[in-house]
């Protein structure tokens, strides 16, 4: 009688021993795959989260070109003025700060085509001309002529300022 007993206890244990060890695995199994899951979605935030930041930092680099258009047609029509005022000296000041802005939006290269580079690039040299002729004290100055130069690279920033806004709005 207690060798039948203990028979059906071992069966008993033997039969939830291979029970427990069979769930055992199929707990595993699934806590597995739910941490493949959660990785997967993971890895998955962090690539958006980098798309993101990476079209935020475009965005970024393409509102900077806007302030810079804007400016630079501000700074030729304050040396248009002086032009007209025959106000030499100032107008020279205002061509470096020109120069530099104009440099500064040729360097945002990601911003433009390479048609459009090359209006900049145009733009500068006409700048360089128009300060060169202004700084040449051996030189008579036709300030229509310069102004007539000068309305025409506004003509061009304006250009390129509504290609920006354009593909900002895209954006």
């Amino acid at each position: 009688m207690i060798a039948s007993f203990v028979s059906e206890m071992k069966t008993f244990f033997d039969t939830w021993g291979n029970f427990s060890s069979v769930m055992g695995l199929v707990v595993s199994v699934i806590g597995f795959l739910t941490t493949l899951i959660i990785v997967w979605k993971s890895k998955t935030a962090a690539e958006q989260a980098e798309q993101a930041a990476s079209g935020m930092k475009e965005v970024l680099l393409k509102s900077e070109s806007l302030t810079n258009c804007s400016t630079g047609i501000g700074i030729i029509e304050e040396i248009r003025t002086f032009h007209r005022e025959a106000q030499w000296d100032k107008s020279l000041y205002r061509y470096s700060r020109l120069t530099a802005v104009l440099l500064s939006l040729k360097a945002d290269s990601n911003s433009f085509s390479e048609k459009e580079m090359g209006t900049i690039a145009a733009i500068i040299k006409q700048i360089a001309g128009c300060e060169k002729e202004v700084d040449n004290p051996n030189h008579q100055i036709n300030p229509g002529r310069l102004n007539e130069i000068l309305s025409n690279q506004v003509l061009k920033l304006h250009e390129l300022l509504s290609n920006l806004k354009v593909q900002t709005k895209k954006e």
